[in-house]
């Protein structure tokens, strides 16, 4: 099987609530970049979080995610485009995508994403210059295409504005 990867919400009860955010607390004070993979002690809720951004996007599904639309994604798919538009980041590893990570370090990586995702809308030849050196440094992204990269930084960038949300990787 691969690698499909969704955003999920922590069920909205109050008891349930607590625990996610004082394990999130708990990992936002030890700085952990090994997000323990196991999250079964929380309750999420039945349904993805639905992606409700302003540009539309069309991402790779698997055989059980979705096109980006319904929170979920091939994550096996985007996971070296992940992996280069990250690489800047010291405190990042590689297989971003194959594991699990809490808001805040989404909204990181996510921070650390951003200045290809404004230079990519400003500039379309930032794309290909951006692509060259990335396989040079031994990052195989050949096959993507801006639109991969400005949908799958569109999703990332929206869900990153939400509260209390979780990207749990399925492998």
């Amino acid at each position: 099987m691969g690698l499909d990867n969704y955003f999920v919400v922590p069920n909205n009860d109050d008891a349930n609530l607590e625990k996610y955010r004082t394990r999130r607390e708990t990992e936002l004070k030890l700085k952990s970049t090994n997000t323990p993979s196991e999250l079964d002690y929380l309750d999420f809720k039945h349904h993805k979080a639905v992606y409700e951004g302003k540009r539309t996007i069309n991402m790779v599904g698997g055989m059980f995610s979705g096109d980006g639309n319904d929170g979920s994604f091939r994550g096996k798919y985007y996971s070296e485009l992940c992996d280069a538009l990250l690489k800047d980041a010291p405190s990042v590893s590689r297989y971003f995508l194959y594991k699990n990570h809490f808001d805040f370090e989404l909204i990181e990586a996510y921070s650390c994403m951003k200045k290809h995702h404004d230079l990519l809308l400003k500039d379309s030849k930032y794309w290909h210059e951006f692509k060259k050196e990335s396989i040079a440094e031994g990052y195989y992204i050949g096959d993507y295409t801006i639109d991969d990269a400005l949908d799958f930084l569109a999703m990332l960038e929206y869900f990153c504005s939400l509260d209390d949300i979780c990207l749990i990787a399925s492998h």
